[in-house]
Formats: structure tokens, C-alpha cells, sequence
């Protein structure tokens, strides 16, 4: 009976003490930004071509399948695709309709030891594309059949108490003005697997996928119905001019009957590029930086650097390629839906904020696009029309197909090949 005691004893000491260092380990947050790009048509619908970069990343970032301190892969000279970090088949038989750029997960750990921490992320209708530091788990990898869906990657860190830093082993540079480097702006926890250090983990992927909220267009007016939960998020539209000129409008004010509906005079008002004095209600580019985090990304959770690193990391990029686009944020459901996340031990807190872009198509635009490129042809110049062109003459080929004055004689082959023509062109752009 005393062994048996004994026993108990110390089966309730070893009980007691690991749930004392769960509970220990768990003196940590973990706070998460990242975004998905799409690219909707006035049918409501997202379109391929979603996987053009708009900026490189730093070299040290490891490319597709690749794992922790692996060497970065180095493509045959003669690849077409030598300059993409994602294998040309993956591009070439997927549907890419998703790109998830930049997410980052920060960690603030009070602890005054090192903590070994397992960050387990899927992306079930996608794959990851890059990373860092790498991870020790990937798939789908180079070389595995070129299916994208079922995602998922495994990072083992040793994540530092805040404000201690390494002295084996030196952050890598970052060339100024890297949209990469924006995202160190904040004093998080140092974040290490084997010799690669870090301020954050970073990962980036495309997909295939729908988003929840609904936006469509007719007649040069844009209509916003919510998605499963039956409310409308925050919502900015943005005009991006040729010259980088930002212009944006609130859309709480446009709520009507449960959907947001904005009208063809209001978006050709802000297209116009008036100053705000002119119409009420329009934001420049500082009052709509302001706006998106201090109305959007702080009140859903990011501490007020977080937010600001974010902006920033679109600023040369995202931000100045022309274009009329949605902004708003992912509900938490969708984000846990897209992207299931697990991390081990559980942090006492975790922050998950996603925007949601949206490059949006109206459908006066496409009608505007068809024709040029009727009447143009090989002629136009597809580099004029961003880094989104491949996806704008998709969609625009669509709508040349279903136009209904084709019921009898069908549409005419010559046009569908320049359609085709361009296409090509416009994909090898993100291909070399």
C-alpha cells in the first residue's frame, strides 16, 4: 500500500508540474497579418492568373518545397520559369485564383527562457510558396504531382523573451527599400530555426478558391452582398491612378437593404481623382492609409506597429499598380477556414487578421477592355495594364465569348486568338 502510494504520489508530482509548464509555456502571444489577393470579375467571380509577384523578396527567402536551411534551389539556366519561385507546372495546370501574400506571425513571449514552439499551418484549397525561416514540413514539394490543394507546412522555432537577442547567429540583410523589410518595424520576439533568424515567420502561397462576400456589377455600378454570416465588414474602395495617385471611399454610408450598392456616378467621381474637398466622403492616400489602420486592422486585433508594418509593405507595390479594388476584412471563421493554424504550446492569446483584396472588374471596364483589344489587337502593350493582366484579359475573354450576338455566328476565331496571344504574354512575364 505505501509503494502504491508512492506511486500515486509521484504520478500527481509529474501531473501537477506538466501542467505547471503548459501553463507556463503558454506566457506568450502570437499575433498574425497577411492578406488574399483575387482578382473578381462583374460576374462575381475570381479569375487565374493570380500569381504575379509585385516586388521580389530577399534571396535568403526560400522558394517552393524547399526546408530549413536547405540550399536555395538553383533552376537550370534554360528554365523558362529560372525566375519564379513557384515550378511552372504548378502555374501551367492549376487554377490560381488566390494569392496569399505576406502573411507574418509575430510572437511576444514574457518568459525568460527560450521556448520551443511548432507553428502547423494548412491551406487546404492551396499551397505555401515561400518561407522564412524555412520549415522542417512541406507539401505539396518540387517534383510531387501538380495538384494545388491540401497545403500544409510545419515550422519548429525557438521563439526569444522579447527584447533578447542571439549573439551566434546575425539577421540577414535586407536590401532598403525591400517591401520584406517593413515587416521587421516591429519589437517582437526573435524567432530561430537552426542559424536562421528572424523577427517573424513568414510564408506566402497561392490558391484556388471563393471568397465569401459577394461582389458583382451592372451597368458601371458595383453591388457588395455579405457572405455566410449575413453582415458586411469594413469595406474601403480604392482607386489607384497610372501616376500612383490614391483616392478611396468608406462604404458604411452605401449599406442598403443588407448590401452595399455604389453607384456608376460615385466611382466615376472617384476615378476622377477629385481632392476631398471636392466630394464627401473621398479620402487621399495618407487619410486612407489612416483609415485602414486605425478603423480596420487595430480595432480587429494588430497592435498599432503591426498595423503600420502592414501599409507599409504595400506602399511600393500593391498600392501602385492602377487599378479599383475592395478592401476588407477576412471574419475569423473564413481565416480558420482558409487556413487552419495550430500552434504548440497554445500562446495564452492569438491574433488572425486578413484583408481581403479585391482588384474589381466592372463590367463597363471589361466591355472598355474587349474593345480595345478588338480593334488593337497584338498591338496593346499588356506590361500597361499591372501586374494583373493575365487575369483582367481572362476575364475579359470570357465576356467575348458569352456575348449573346454570337448566338448564331459564333465568336470570330481570329479575335480569341489575340485574346490567347496576349494571355501568353501576359503569363510570361510572371514566368521569367
Amino acid at each position: 500500500m505505501k509503494h502504491l502510494y508512492a506511486y500515486v504520489s509521484l504520478f500527481l508530482v509529474f501531473s501537477f508540474s506538466s501542467v505547471a509548464a503548459q501553463a507556463k509555456g503558454a506566457n506568450y502571444t502570437a499575433h498574425e497579418w497577411g492578406t488574399f489577393t483575387s482578382l473578381v470579375g462583374s460576374n462575381g467571380r475570381t479569375v487565374d492568373g493570380m500569381y504575379h509577384e509585385d516586388e521580389p523578396l530577399p534571396n535568403f527567402v526560400h522558394g517552393f518545397g524547399e526546408l530549413v536551411s536547405q540550399p536555395i534551389f538553383q533552376p537550370d539556366p534554360g528554365d523558362r520559369c529560372r525566375f519564379s519561385k513557384i515550378p511552372c507546372e504548378f502555374l501551367e495546370r492549376n487554377s490560381v485564383t488566390q494569392k496569399m501574400e505576406t502573411p507574418v506571425i509575430y510572437f511576444y513571449s514574457k518568459e525568460d527562457q527560450v521556448l520551443d514552439v511548432r507553428v502547423d499551418v494548412k491551406f487546404p484549397t492551396g499551397a505555401v510558396t515561400e518561407t522564412y525561416p524555412g520549415p522542417t514540413f512541406t507539401t505539396p514539394r518540387r517534383g510531387d504531382a501538380p495538384v494545388l490543394a491540401n497545403g500544409h507546412t510545419v515550422f519548429d522555432v525557438k521563439v526569444y523573451p522579447v527584447g533578447q537577442t542571439p549573439t551566434d547567429v546575425q539577421i540577414p540583410v535586407v536590401e532598403p527599400g525591400n517591401i520584406y523589410g517593413h515587416a521587421r518595424q516591429v519589437h517582437a520576439s526573435y524567432v530561430r530555426a537552426n542559424n536562421e533568424l528572424e523577427k517573424f515567420i513568414f510564408y506566402r502561397g497561392v490558391g484556388q478558391f471563393q471568397p465569401e462576400l459577394n461582389v458583382t456589377s451592372r451597368n458601371g455600378s458595383l453591388y457588395v452582398h455579405p457572405g455566410t454570416e449575413g453582415t458586411l465588414p469594413n469595406m474601403l474602395l480604392l482607386d489607384v491612378a497610372a501616376d500612383g495617385d490614391v483616392r478611396a471611399i468608406d462604404l458604411a454610408n452605401f449599406l442598403s437593404k443588407g448590401y452595399t450598392v455604389v453607384s456608376r456616378r460615385t466611382i466615376e467621381r472617384l476615378r476622377d481623382h477629385v481632392t476631398p474637398a471636392e466630394v464627401s466622403g473621398v479620402l487621399d492616400r495618407k487619410l486612407a492609409f489612416a483609415h485602414i489602420r486605425d478603423n480596420m486592422l487595430v480595432p480587429s486585433g494588430l497592435t498599432l506597429s503591426e498595423a503600420q508594418a502592414m501599409i507599409d509593405t504595400w506602399e511600393h507595390g500593391y498600392l501602385s499598380v492602377p487599378g479599383l479594388r475592395l478592401l476588407y476584412i477576412l471574419p475569423p471563421h473564413e481565416v480558420h477556414r482558409l487556413l487552419p493554424l495550430e500552434i504548440t504550446p497554445a500562446p495564452a492569446d492569438v491574433v488572425r487578421v486578413f484583408v481581403g483584396r479585391l482588384e474589381v472588374m466592372l463590367d463597363t471596364d471589361e466591355v472598355s477592355l474587349m474593345n480595345k483589344v478588338i480593334a488593337a489587337g497584338d498591338l496593346i502593350d499588356v506590361t500597361q495594364l499591372g501586374r494583373f493582366a493575365e487575369s483582367l484579359l481572362h476575364r475579359t475573354l470570357e465576356v467575348y465569348l458569352n456575348r449573346s450576338e454570337f448566338a448564331i455566328g459564333g465568336p470570330n476565331p481570329d479575335v480569341v486568338e489575340v485574346f490567347h496571344r496576349l494571355i501568353a504574354r501576359a503569363k510570361s512575364i510572371g514566368l521569367n
